[in-house]
């Protein structure tokens, strides 16, 4: 055994850095297990749940330095048993495994985050911003190739259109390149091939203004105006007749991309279809009519979220403290297990005031101090860098709050670990 953790401990950033550049290659094996296979319990969970079990012995048995977030990780554990044994007493074992399973998924972000940061707060080196463009580059080849060879998946029922390659769920697949998308700017300007850029670039914006997503086309547009912005202040006192020729030339794209390229889009269609279906008639209404802005904007997630929050009201005292569960009124004909897909909301419901104080707590400091490392480098020759993880880690933040799937999803929110710790490393090692 000794032997094992010598070995690990000299190994620990290339498993880390191997496991980082598998996650395309685990969320194609999940959606070939379920589309093939037709397999309940998917690939990407167990081998995701593997992983964390792995640094959870890392953490506790192996690393040397003291543990500074070692009480957030024992009172997260305390309160995952609380809950389990809570949802045993009032659901039974009939429920437990659906219920642990999601408990599992919901925990990831937080167990992972806190035993991530002190391990690479132990070593010099973490996984680097240009890696994970690399890692982007996988998604889009594993989209692009089944797109062409018209053997894609279809990423969204009830009429609407989205590529979404050899994926499986379309809604974590556009969280990943929202997290992502920002640190293209810094492949661009590292690489110096043109064909590269251009094709890159190309490639990029087919994919995302195919998958049909709103909040990808959202997050695109603000990456695209920042940049710009950051651009401008470097540039404030010089180089005017360039500013004013690629602001003339970005106007003059966007006018012929949304005349001629827009329309053929499966982003445009879908809005097209949405509106349609409401009966929309004046598209301002989509933002000044109650029932619209929850149909249209968050499909519909409002209305599951005032659903959650009646039940939650009406739950136990013990529910209300531990959380009502992933199963809404177990046992009577008005069983529900749809997630509202707003996270925040999600985990404060289904594991209560404490499990929701419990989840937030240890990740509130590390954010904090993710965001104070970045503003203090904001004017230091690594803007462009500070500028992508403030981006990814906000863009996700504002994703899961709006669509979901990001804190939920182990899947992606090992892109938001990864980000805050990077964040906080900026000040004190080069990534």
């Amino acid at each position: 055994m000794k032997k094992i953790n010598v070995f690990l401990e000299q190994n620990i950033e290339k498993i880390l850095y191997l496991f980082l550049f598998l996650q395309p290659i685990i969320d194609l094996l999940t959606s070939l297990s379920i589309n093939l296979f037709k397999i309940d319990i998917t690939f990407g969970v167990i081998a995701r749940m593997l992983f964390l079990f792995f640094i959870t012995y890392y953490y506790l048995f192996v690393m040397r330095n003291k543990k500074r977030y070692l009480k957030y990780f024992i009172m997260i554990i305390i309160y995952m048993i609380l809950f389990s044994t809570m949802i045993l007493l009032i659901k039974g074992q009939e429920a437990i495994v659906y219920e642990v399973k999601n408990l599992l998924r919901a925990f990831y972000f937080p167990l992972l985050l806190i035993m991530l940061y002190e391990i690479f707060q132990n070593k010099k080196k973490s996984i680097s911003s240009i890696d994970f463009i690399k890692v982007m580059l996988i998604y889009l080849i594993l989209i692009i190739i089944p797109t062409i060879t018209k053997t894609s998946f279809n990423g969204y029922t009830q009429g609407k259109s989205g590529i979404i390659g050899w994926f499986q769920s379309i809604n974590e697949i556009s969280a990943i390149f929202v997290g992502l998308m920002p640190f293209l700017s810094i492949y661009l300007k590292s690489e110096k091939s043109k064909i590269k850029k251009i094709f890159t670039i190309i490639f990029t914006f087919i994919v995302l203004f195919n998958l049909g997503s709103k909040i990808v086309i959202l997050s695109l547009l603000i990456t695209i105006l920042s940049y710009f912005i950051l651009y401008l202040y470097n540039n404030e006192k010089t180089n005017f007749k360039r500013i004013i020729s690629y602001t003339l030339i970005i106007i003059v794209s966007l006018i012929c991309f949304i005349s001629f390229i827009l329309p053929k889009t499966n982003f445009y269609k879908n809005i097209k279809l949405h509106l349609e279906f409401l009966g929309v008639e004046k598209v301002t209404d989509v933002v000044t009519k109650p029932e619209l802005i929850d149909r249209f904007i968050f499909s519909d997630r409002l209305t599951f979220l005032n659903k959650t929050r009646n039940n939650y009201q009406k739950s136990t005292i013990t529910e209300q403290l531990l959380g009502i569960g992933y199963i809404e009124n177990y046992a009577t004909d008005n069983i529900n297990t749809k997630f509202i897909e707003m996270d925040i909301f999600d985990i404060l419901y289904r594991h209560g005031l404490v499990g929701f104080i419990i989840y937030f707590l240890p990740v509130i400091i590390l954010l904090k101090e993710a965001y104070l490392s970045l503003f203090s480098m904001l004017d230091g020759r690594r803007k462009d860098e500070c500028l992508s993880y403030f981006l990814g880690i906000s863009l996700l933040l504002v994703t899961s709050l709006l669509a979901g799937h990001v804190l939920l999803s182990p899947a992606v929110s090992i892109y938001l670990t990864l980000f805050i710790i990077n964040s906080i490393k900026l000040t004190t090692h080069n990534t």
